[in-house]
This record gives C-alpha cells, structure tokens and sequence, in this order.
C-alpha cells in the first residue's frame, strides 16, 4: 500500500489526505496488492473493521458510525459484484429484500428453522 494513505488509529483517518479510511486511493492500493487474492484482501480488511469498530466506539460511544456503515466503509467496496440482466454495466444493488432471501437460502440450505423429519 502507498506509504501515505495508512490509517491514523484510533480515529481512522487517512494520515495522507484526511478522509475516513480506507480513502479512495488507499482502496486503489489494496486493489492492487490484493488483485490475486481477494480473500486476502477480504481478510485484512475484517480485521481493519475489528478494529476500527472497537476504537471507534470507545471515542465516541454515542454517535459513532452505525455496523452497516462501517462495513460499506471497510469490506462493501471490496466485494465483487454482479452486473444485472438488464444494465450489465451496473453492479447489483443489494436491497434489504435480496439480502433477506440470499438468508433465507442459507437458512434453508442448512436446515435453519427448519423441522427434522
């Protein structure tokens, strides 16, 4: 990763430019040093919102960020997405809906709420 855009701790800033991190070009960086192992990537960066959820939190246990927004910020860009049928060009949209049924197959799959018979 660039020697710059590294996290200061415990606010995670960007030391370089500021901005939350991982800022736009140290997302770019990652990309690039994980381009043949995005698990690799996926990894580093769950241990980064570990992390940063815990710090965060014990600045500022009141108004910190929500879970949902500090995973958009650390692992949502890093997942691949999917293009739709109808925009090949855009990726998918996860909506609350599609995330519940996407659950609701893994559920099924395994046999969550689910009687024996």
């Amino acid at each position: 990763m660039s020697a710059g855009h590294l996290p200061l701790r415990p606010l995670w800033l960007c030391r370089a430019c500021a901005a939350p991190w991982p800022c736009a070009p140290a997302r770019l960086s990652l990309r690039r040093e994980y381009a043949d192992d995005r698990v690799a990537l996926l990894v580093y960066l769950g241990g980064m919102l570990h992390d940063a959820a815990g710090e965060l939190h014990a600045l500022n246990p009141e108004d910190g960020p929500t879970p949902g927004q500090l995973f958009a910020r650390f692992l949502g860009w890093a997942i691949p997405r999917r293009p739709t049928t109808n925009s090949p060009q855009r990726p998918i949209r996860e909506t609350t809906a599609t995330a519940l049924t996407y659950e609701g197959q893994l559920d099924s799959a395994y046999g969550v709420g689910t009687e024996a018979t």
